[in-house]
């Protein structure tokens, strides 16, 4: 029960980090583009983040696969980003933002796709 519980634990961290960096992130984004009309789209994007984090929380494995594969793209999408875009135009807050963006993608599919400890808490919660 130990190994479910440090699972729990860690799905919890990955899912309040995740929803904070993205509101920031979006507000980020919003504030630099100066394109009001992007919260929206913003506030929908976090929306559906949340709900499938509470839906995973429940123990909805279809809300476990949608959330990976949208990390697993997003990290690929940011790393070809990368290496084309906002790296060479040395702005230091966008390669922060991308930086930032990399390593929640990356956390996000390690914990729901290969963590011990999160597929053991996930298994509880299927029962």
């Amino acid at each position: 029960m130990q190994k479910a519980e440090r699972g729990r634990r860690l799905f919890l961290a990955m899912a309040t980090v995740s929803m904070i960096l993205s509101s920031v992130v979006t507000l980020l984004n919003i504030i630099l583009n100066g394109q009001v009309e992007r919260l929206g789209s913003g506030i929908i994007s976090i929306s559906i983040q949340g709900i499938l984090l509470y839906k995973i929380h429940n123990g909805k494995k279809w809300a476990r696969n949608i959330l990976s594969m949208l990390a697993f793209f997003g990290l690929i999408s940011i790393l070809v980003i990368c290496v084309d875009g906002p790296v060479k135009e040395k702005n230091l807050l966008i390669n922060l933002i991308m930086g930032c963006m990399l390593v929640l993608y990356s956390w996000i599919v390690y914990v729901l796709a290969l963590s011990p400890s999160f597929n053991e808490y996930f298994k509880s919660q299927n029962v």
